[in-house]
């Protein structure tokens, strides 16, 4: 079980490119909004709350975001949640849509499967066309950034998966405590259920779920169900 993290740069810096909202395609989701992303020579411009910015090589680039290509697309409803080929640097493709995902959020389970944090932000982003202009660095015409759509999106919601470390238990130095019945509703949906070391999730004669731990150091269990990932809590 680890968690994929990245390192991030020293520093970013920000600048503010041409932005409009709900000015997607007949494809692209309510409230989409429309951004001209200028490169690293022409101010640098993120997409949204992210790292992801032009570099003035003609790529897509960031350090504790993560990025998936997924190929051609004619809008962005048409874009689903999906994390093979994750990447830091991915060459801006006219007509191509990607996924942007904080690395923090992205979890990797036992099995090998990745699943996003519950409640997790994400975008969805489409490049509409190459931004030309004349460098302000080199002076030289050329590709000066790219005019993207994005779209802001959540990952599940309560009802699927609480999110990440909203649920948790004292055992007060016990061994045995039942789960409350939306946890064990939880554990009985999951995929796939992880313990840190030195934490103990079972079932009883009876069918419930029962937690101990052998340390008195914060434990987490980590319940998958689908893409999604959330975590329980459990301290002494």
């Amino acid at each position: 079980m680890k968690r994929i993290l990245f390192a991030a740069f020293a520093l970013c810096v920000l600048a503010f490119g041409a932005c409009s909202k709900d000015d997607g395609a007949k494809g692209d989701p309510a409230g989409s909004a429309s951004l001209n992303m200028m490169n690293e020579s022409n101010g640098r411009t993120l997409l949204g709350s992210s790292d992801v910015y032009v570099d003035d090589a003609g790529n897509f680039v960031c350090s504790s975001s993560v990025i998936a290509y997924v190929g051609r697309v004619g809008g962005l409803n048409g874009v689903t949640m999906r994390f093979d080929n994750l990447v830091r640097k991915a060459a801006v493709d006219v007509g191509g849509g990607y996924l942007v995902y904080d690395g923090d959020s992205l979890h990797e389970f036992p099995s090998g499967h990745v699943a996003l944090a519950a409640g997790a932000t994400f975008y969805r982003m489409r490049v509409e066309s190459e931004i030309m202009g004349e460098d302000a660095v080199t002076g030289k015409k050329g590709m000066t950034g790219a005019k993207v759509v994005y779209y802001a999106d959540k990952a599940g919601n309560a009802g699927i998966l609480p999110e990440p470390f909203d649920r948790e238990y004292n055992l007060g130095g016990s061994y045995g405590t039942v789960l409350e019945k939306q946890d064990a509703e939880l554990l009985n949906r999951a995929d796939e259920i992880v313990t840190t070391s030195g934490l103990v999730v079972e079932r009883d004669a009876n069918g419930e779920w029962i937690v101990g731990m052998e340390n008195r150091y914060d434990s987490y269990i980590y319940v998958r169900i689908g893409d999604l990932w959330s975590t329980i809590t459990v301290w002494a």
